[in-house]
């Protein structure tokens, strides 16, 4: 308890020595004209997600934040992310950012193996998990004091780990059905190209 009283007064300090420090906390939509992922597509995704973010424009001219999004349709189930933006000008109500995007992904469409009909050949795993990358600019206004609209657009680069069956054996057991699989691992990346956003976040 005295430890977390003591990080309030020093959070509270902090926010009287720099008023120019900004915490907001918003809700966000993202359009996708076509997402797709090796295999997986989809067209007119509309993902939704929450995102944080601060800024101290007495420090340096720069905005860290977290995101989180849902409903990537067939494609994904999500997305769990940090960004980091660079302002232009000096402080004001209405802000334009320039910024990277790093998020984990989680694809729906991992396994290609045509079920029923054992390995072959050719068919592809992908990891569960993959990578997004994604340049932004970014236009806010702090339409009131305690909260603010946003706009971005931004292009998606994905990348992950797929793994490629370039054998298939039977085992050296005859008492056996099962087969010998050998596979490849190499990486993947889909240009999943262009998104536009839009939400609102309250300031703190």
């Amino acid at each position: 308890m005295r430890s977390l009283f003591i990080l309030v007064l020093f959070l509270a300090s902090i926010s009287v020595q720099a008023q120019s420090v900004k915490s907001k906390i918003g809700i966000q939509t993202i359009h996708m004209p076509k997402l797709k992922v090796q295999e997986a597509s989809e067209h007119n995704v509309q993902a939704v997600g929450l995102r944080w973010t601060i800024s101290d424009y007495d420090g340096l001219p720069y905005e860290l934040g977290f995101h989180f999004f849902i409903g990537y349709g067939r494609v994904a189930s999500g997305s769990l992310g940090l960004r980091l933006a660079y302002i232009f000008g000096e402080p004001n109500t209405t802000n334009v950012k320039l910024g990277l995007s790093f998020s984990k992904i989680d694809l729906n469409d991992v396994d290609v193996e045509k079920k029923g009909f054992g390995p072959h050949v050719g068919d592809v795993n992908f990891t569960s998990r993959g990578n997004v990358f994604k340049p932004f600019i970014e236009f806010e206004w702090d339409f009131l004091r305690f909260s603010s609209i946003f706009v971005r657009s931004g292009y998606r680069i994905i990348n992950g780990q797929k793994s490629t069956i370039t054998s298939v054996d039977p085992t050296t057991d005859p008492s056996s059905n099962k087969t010998e699989v050998e596979r490849r691992d190499t990486f993947f990346f889909s240009a999943a190209g262009f998104e536009f956003g839009a939400g609102i976040s309250l300031i703190f």
